[in-house]
């Protein structure tokens, strides 16, 4: 059944009338509806992380910065999107607003964190839509819902409005049908935060012209894709922490690590289309330190979302997760700060890894997901038999 949803419209600027602007398009993205994740700022409406609660403890004063720039290019809010509690899932499911379902087949679940902007992209309700994404929720479920989603480098966009506003991973990144949309709703959200632009510098954007069919044949003539298809072989740790790889190893290949094989040829058909119709050169590249990457990661967006919850979770109000938050903000809660240090330092190494590697090939090709959008259990178990 179809929920109540809440319409957040706008209405013209005041500075449209004075300008004189009233009728004329105040960009590309004039009139367009777009629907914004449950846990991105848009004033006066709540945002509730996926909670039924969280509105009491946090309170919007005014619109993130994305959103605030978005409204200055005409775009109509439509509503906020459900999400998984606090982000703190890949499938979607949600027991306080009920799951958000898969457009293709209600019987599957849409992916997370960002499952609601995904799914009403991918239905046809709006034409764009924003998510957030520190590990793939916005990615995710784009993907699971056949729509395009971006994960931004961190620092092109600014983050603040955003529930884990004060982080190293987490960004806003635009959802849309296209990604000629995406680069549309990029473009009018770029920009980075005064703070970022200290500590970051980045370098100035580079978008293609969308109205030039040479350029886009001409960049993508000369694009080379980095494709990694080498076996890793990941030890077990033996009882006495000591690694052993006999028979004993986990063997990975990056690009063709899927759980549906329909996944990596579909994959390589497209690297195939690209190489022959715009001569595009596929790279065999190596990226050392995966699995330690993870781990990296891991403990590194971990302990972030622990110390943006932690301050509101007084009063028990921790008592009030669902059982991924909790099962998640126990794990956190392991880390040490020697454990989050070392993680810096790794990544550190890695960034090091990927500028070697993209001295020889413009972009890393691999599969968005491993597997086809999968079967909400907890929906097919409740069916009368």
């Amino acid at each position: 059944m179809w929920k109540k949803v809440y319409i957040l419209l706008s209405s013209v600027p005041v500075d449209a009338f004075l300008h004189g602007c009233v009728g004329k398009p105040l960009s590309a993205l004039d009139g367009i509806f777009m629907a914004i994740k449950d846990d991105i700022d848009c004033y006066p409406h709540p945002s509730k992380g996926g909670t039924t609660w969280f509105h009491e403890v946090r309170t919007v004063d005014k619109d993130a910065v994305c959103v605030s720039r978005l409204r200055s290019c005409g775009v109509i809010f439509v509503g906020k999107a459900n999400m998984h509690e606090f982000g703190q899932g890949t499938t979607g499911n949600n027991p306080n607003n009920g799951t958000t379902r898969n457009p293709h087949n209600a019987e599957r679940y849409t992916g997370g964190s960002s499952s609601g902007p995904a799914a009403i992209v991918a239905s046809g309700i709006c034409s764009a839509a924003l998510g957030t994404d520190g590990g793939g929720s916005v990615r995710i479920p784009s993907s699971l819902c056949g729509v395009v989603g971006l994960k931004t480098t961190f620092g092109r966009t600014d983050i603040k409005g955003a529930l884990y506003d004060g982080g190293t991973l987490e960004i806003i990144g635009p959802i849309a049908s296209s990604v000629e949309d995406i680069m549309l709703v990029y473009a009018a959200i770029l920009g980075a935060s005064p703070a970022d632009k200290l500590s970051l510098s980045p370098s100035i954007p580079c978008l293609p012209n969308l109205s030039s069919h040479h350029e886009e044949s001409s960049i993508l003539g000369s694009m080379r894709l980095g494709k990694y298809t080498e076996v890793i072989i990941i030890p077990y740790p033996s009882n006495s922490g000591l690694c052993i790889y006999r028979s004993l190893y986990y063997c990975l290949q990056w690009f063709n690590d899927v759980f549906s094989p329909d996944i990596s040829t579909k994959c390589e058909d497209i690297l195939n289309l690209l190489s022959q119709t715009y001569g595009c050169k596929v790279v065999e590249v190596t990226i050392p330190e995966l699995h330690q990457t993870r781990t990296s990661h891991l403990v590194s967006i971990g302990s972030e979302a622990l110390a943006a919850l932690t301050p509101h979770c007084q009063s028990g109000n921790d008592k009030k997760f669902t059982l991924d938050t909790r099962t998640n903000l126990a794990l956190f809660r392991s880390f040490t700060a020697s454990d989050y240090v070392a993680a810096q330092r790794l990544r550190r190494r890695v960034m090091y890894y990927h500028m070697e590697i993209f001295k020889t090939v413009d972009v890393i090709v691999t599969p968005t997901t491993g597997y086809v959008d999968t079967l909400d259990y907890s929906r097919i178990l409740a069916l009368p038999l």
